[in-house]
């Protein structure tokens, strides 16, 4: 009894690690996609999230089953999730704009001060995970150019300009990078996915109402208290709402 009992654990660990085989379940998702069983396609790709395959395209094809489930809040928070991996995607940006299409809320933004559409305007060049890789190949090359220069003194007039100019952009690319790093730690984007919510003046019931928000608003973390959090629109509105009722980018 006791072989049998373990060879039935056996074949219940087996089907389970090829029930979690991420390359099944993506295919999985496909099929589910192409047959048009979206809402199973999503939990397909959420599986694959929980996984730890958090890719543009997983997030991508998530935002895609999700908007044509019907779902626009978790379609919008997706696509806006997949932008974080490649800003310069084009279907990513394309989809998420035709998704804001259907959001119900129409926010008017602030309008950016001159040194802020500057600062954006760099920040959007890349990533932060691509910023990241660029400051540490810069970083190797300016220890190239010393490394070059201590031992090979014929080339030591051509070196040290070389030294001081990847020098200075290493230092500006580390303090764009910090700065983005910092930012973004500061200004959590997150996406309301509950088909309506409250957001309230204080957390808790009985609060004044200050603005109500549907799925897909986009918003700003911009703190928590209990099961609330404090979200900003782009018009600079804020209100606390329920932390089930919406989800962070990225995550």
């Amino acid at each position: 009894m006791r072989g049998l009992a373990l060879v039935l654990m056996l074949v219940a660990a087996m089907a389970s690690s090829a029930a979690a085989d991420p390359i099944d379940l993506f295919a999985r998702a496909a099929r589910n996609y192409d047959g048009g069983e979206f809402a199973g396609a999503a939990i397909q790709y959420d599986s694959l999230l929980q996984m730890g395959y958090g890719s543009s395209e997983v997030y991508f094809n998530l935002g895609n089953a999700h908007f044509r489930s019907g779902s626009i809040g978790k379609a919008i928070w997706a696509y806006r999730s997949a932008a974080e991996l490649s800003p310069r995607d084009l279907d990513i940006q394309a989809n998420l704009n035709v998704a804001r299409l259907v959001v119900r809320d129409r926010i008017e933004p602030v309008q950016p001060s001159f040194l802020r559409l500057v600062w954006i305007s760099l920040a959007d060049l890349l990533s932060i995970s691509e910023g990241g890789r660029l400051v540490t190949i810069l970083w190797g090359m300016v220890w190239l150019c010393v490394a070059g220069w201590l031992w090979w003194p014929a080339a030591q007039r051509i070196l040290m300009p070389a030294i001081k100019l990847t020098g200075a952009v290493w230092l500006m690319a580390a303090l764009v990078l910090t700065a983005r790093f910092v930012e973004s730690y500061n200004n959590v984007a997150a996406v309301i996915v509950a088909d309506s919510t409250e957001a309230l003046a204080e957390p808790g019931l009985g609060a004044d109402v200050v603005f109500d928000g549907h799925a897909g608003l986009e918003c700003v973390v911009r703190g928590t208290r209990h099961r609330y959090v404090l979200v900003e629109l782009a018009n600079g509105r804020v209100g606390w709402i329920p932390s089930e009722h919406l989800k962070l980018v990225g995550t």
